[in-house]
């Protein structure tokens, strides 16, 4: 520990020997809170062969050139001994900092890597505070605007029978334990509909910048994963044109980042929303909803239909009533299917304050907000 909290108080060398990002001449803890050891540690080589994709030096590499025979179900690259790892580093940094939060890599969906996390947690779990998963979801430009309704409380639901289970040793905090997701995003490439990536201007090859479906697939998994008690979710990336372009410019991950923090944010509560008498709209309409530490009252609707608009009237029960005027957030798309901006304007109560009436049109979402009455 000393070691490194001497090179994080020193100067920069002139002469820089590989640790000068680890000099920044702060002589002071910095007080990193969440640490979550390793990433995508099942990309070691163990499951597929070859170098894979995550270094791993339990089995050394020669270089050059990298040798990676050797790594397939290769005994010291296994999930089992990941966990051991995991295990003496939480115990190294909780005996510095017993604060500080340290987090294990697991896995869902189960099929690819299927004995991951039951060789993992048993080592890992009685040491660790929370778990991790990755997730990239969607095969189809289409398959963007339902995929996180259905999936992401499937996923919860299924860590969370993991971390219960006996035989992983997690205790009685596995009924609790944090899950977050620190890398996720869109598995799709606008190839797969070229009637769509024509439309797109100007026309995208590969992940599109701009196109509406991806980012009603971005807010709708915000919006779940908070409904789910997420701990973190973490972009994939932040600059690389499906959230913030080369130039800053806003694209549709940055819209739906937006969206999101229009429903709900840190300390609010998400309630339960439901949709009824909506005619062809009743499976197309996705509904949110959230109470905020200020005593407002938001809720959102996606509006997964390619051609109707939905003209509804949101209902608020349980005794609540909503103030005269309140603010519409629009993520609707422009020329066809390309992302367009969010925009608001003020709308206005129905005199009870019991309802309001929204039109959300064609793949669109729209978030209502009201101050408490």
């Amino acid at each position: 520990v000393g070691y490194w909290a001497t090179l994080r108080a020193s100067d920069p060398l002139a002469a820089d020997d590989g640790q000068n990002f680890l000099r920044i001449s702060h002589p002071e803890p910095i007080g990193i809170k969440y640490w979550e050891i390793g990433n995508e540690l099942y990309g070691n080589g163990y499951y597929y062969g070859g170098c894979g994709w995550e270094p791993d030096f339990h089995v050394a590499y020669a270089v050059p050139p990298a040798d990676c025979a050797g790594r397939q179900n290769n005994a010291a690259l296994s999930p089992g001994v990941y966990g051991m790892g995991v295990k003496a580093f939480a115990n190294a940094i909780h005996a510095v900092d017993p604060s500080a939060k340290v987090g294990a890599i697991v896995h869902w969906p189960y099929g690819e890597y299927a004995d991951w996390n039951g060789a993992v947690l048993p080592q890992a779990c009685s040491s660790v505070d929370f778990v991790v998963n990755h997730w990239y979801a969607g095969t189809t430009l289409n398959s963007m605007l339902t995929i996180a309704h259905t999936a992401i409380p499937q996923m919860y639901h299924d860590l969370r029978i993991q971390l219960t289970m006996a035989s992983n040793n997690c205790g009685a905090k596995g009924m609790t334990m944090p899950i977050g997701v620190t890398e996720w995003g869109p598995n799709t490439l606008a190839d797969q509909a070229p009637e769509i990536a024509a439309a797109l201007t100007p026309p995208a090859p590969g992940i599109p910048t701009h196109t509406q479906f991806p980012g009603i697939f971005a807010t709708e998994s915000y919006a779940n994963f908070m409904e789910q008690g997420a701990l973190t979710v973490d972009w994939l990336e932040l600059h690389n044109g499906n959230y913030l372009t080369g130039d800053d410019v806003a694209a549709w991950g940055y819209h739906a980042a937006y969206m999101a923090s229009a429903l709900a944010r840190t300390g609010d509560a998400l309630l339960p929303a439901t949709v009824s008498n909506a005619g062809a709209l009743m499976t197309l309409l996705l509904p949110h909803a959230s109470s905020r530490a200020d005593g407002s009252v938001r809720v959102m609707l996606t509006n997964t239909s390619p051609t109707v608009s939905a003209a509804v009237t949101v209902n608020v029960t349980g005794g609540s009533s909503l103030a005269c005027v309140g603010t519409k957030y629009l993520y609707a798309p422009v020329s066809m299917f390309e992302d367009g901006p969010v925009v608001s304007e003020p709308i206005f109560a129905s005199a009870s304050g019991g309802s309001v009436a929204v039109t959300v049109p064609p793949y669109s979402i729209v978030v209502v907000s009201f101050p408490k009455r």
